[in-house]
């Protein structure tokens, strides 16, 4: 099994959020809110909002329909918003060349991290869009790497790793990416096998930041909530390629109190588990 990891994390930063609420007919207001938060979620301050186009839901959940923008941005300006999760090759709009994942969706949701400013599409922060509107998204910028990974490093000194999610959990998320509710680029590639073959194969290449004896604990795992048809090739792309990654993530999510973008990041880059038994 393939192992990559990389990363650090570092404690939650407190902030107060001022949430602006624009609407096509009435002035911008704005209310303040001081909140701690045990990690941080995204608001656009007013200063952020103030140089953003086409605002057209209420922040700290920008949305904004591209057709309407290029008419009124020059290209340079088009492509000074990239989502940070592009450079990991995790972006659910990924693009690629000439190519772009989900090229048809107009409409799209951004959150700006509060430290360092950068932007990712709300997929890409795995940000709960119930809780986005009282709390600040933090990137995890503030945090060197790589990470430490103590938790996870803890349970999977236990043999624990596969039993961190439940039943449930694991049948949630298999739906959810299915759906559409969850959105992933490795389910795009599943579903669209001509996208760039290179990004493809490189993306399909990592599985798991774990060892092979872990990786293929987590495996068997999926394979007996989801069920497994040996001769069914397609379910087993989906179990091994899409799920046993999604799932990594998760575990992330869950014992490191990562956003999923921070389990991305250390998932691309963490090499720390290899080897180990």
């Amino acid at each position: 099994m393939l192992v990559r990891t990389p990363t650090e994390h570092k404690p939650v930063m407190e902030g107060s959020t001022k949430i602006i609420e624009i609407s096509d007919d009435t002035p911008a207001e704005s209310s303040t809110e001081d909140e701690q938060c045990d990690r941080d979620r995204m608001t656009l301050t007013e200063g952020q909002l103030a140089d953003k186009p086409v605002v057209e839901e209420i922040s700290p959940v920008l949305t904004i329909n591209y057709e309407k923008r290029a008419e009124k941005l020059k290209p340079k300006e088009l492509q000074e918003r990239e989502c940070l999760s592009q450079k990991l090759g995790a972006c659910c709009y990924q693009r690629v060349g000439n190519q772009t994942m989900h090229s048809e969706v107009k409409n799209v949701q951004w959150t700006q991290c509060n430290s360092c400013h950068g932007w990712l599409h709300t997929e890409c922060a795995g940000i709960d869009l119930g809780l986005a509107t009282h709390t600040s998204f933090n990137c995890g910028c503030h945090v060197k790497l790589p990470y430490c990974l103590k938790r996870t490093r803890a349970a999977a000194e236990k043999g624990m790793l596969e039993s961190i999610l439940t039943d449930e959990e694991i049948q949630n998320l298999a739906d959810d990416l299915k759906t559409g509710v969850l959105q992933s680029n490795r389910i795009y590639l599943k579903r669209h096998p001509n996208f760039n073959f290179k990004f493809k194969e490189n993306r399909e290449a990592l599985i798991s930041i774990f060892n092979e004896k872990q990786t293929t604990a987590i495996i068997d795992r999926v394979d007996t909530v989801l069920g497994r048809d040996k001769k069914n090739l397609e379910q087993l792309s989906f179990h091994l390629d899409v799920m046993t990654p999604e799932v990594t993530l998760c575990i992330l999510q869950k014992l490191e109190g990562f956003s999923r973008y921070e389990a991305e990041k250390a998932f691309v880059s963490h090499v720390y588990f290899e080897g180990e038994d």
